[in-house]
């Protein structure tokens, strides 16, 4: 066989096993995340959010927002602690910030929707969270109001 034909059959099988090498590249290459609220801050579709620190990392706690080093309005959503942080406290535009088992009342929540009572819709110069994420606050400021126990003055308490 002269050398020209052997150096043009190398050539075609480098080719053909780079294109399976491709091939087999491709099919291990990973897909798209078809719930990526899955992944964020707590929000799993069907069950209910009990804690939205990752949303708030991700989405609110940044610099020039509400991280824990200068916090925009003096709202630190990133620190440890954050319910007693947020619960029955005035918030700066009127209302309070967290009104435990009750998201509507809430201007933590109503801030992130798409008609806030005041200002700007959170978070502010950033996508707008999607409705599960939104759904996971509110799902974590109703459940902030389970399990008080009322006692009335003349009931017997064991």
């Amino acid at each position: 066989m002269p050398s020209d034909e052997k150096s043009c059959r190398a050539r075609r099988l480098s080719a053909h096993s780079l294109g399976a090498v491709a091939a087999l590249g491709l099919t291990a290459c990973p897909g798209t995340i078809e719930d990526p609220e899955r992944f964020i801050g707590g929000a799993t579709g069907s069950e209910p959010c009990t804690e939205p620190s990752g949303i708030f990392a991700a989405s609110c706690a940044l610099a020039n927002c509400h991280a824990t080093s200068m916090p925009a309005l003096g709202l630190d959503l990133e620190s440890p602690g954050l319910e007693q942080r947020l619960i029955d406290v005035p918030a700066m535009g009127g209302g309070t910030l967290v009104v435990p088992g009750d998201a509507e009342s809430s201007v933590l929540y109503t801030k992130l929707t798409e008609m806030p009572p005041f200002g700007l819709r959170m978070p502010s110069g950033r996508p707008p969270l999607s409705q599960a994420q939104i759904d996971c606050v509110g799902d974590w400021i109703t459940g902030l109001g389970g399990g008080a126990l009322v006692v009335d003055a003349g009931d017997d308490v064991p």
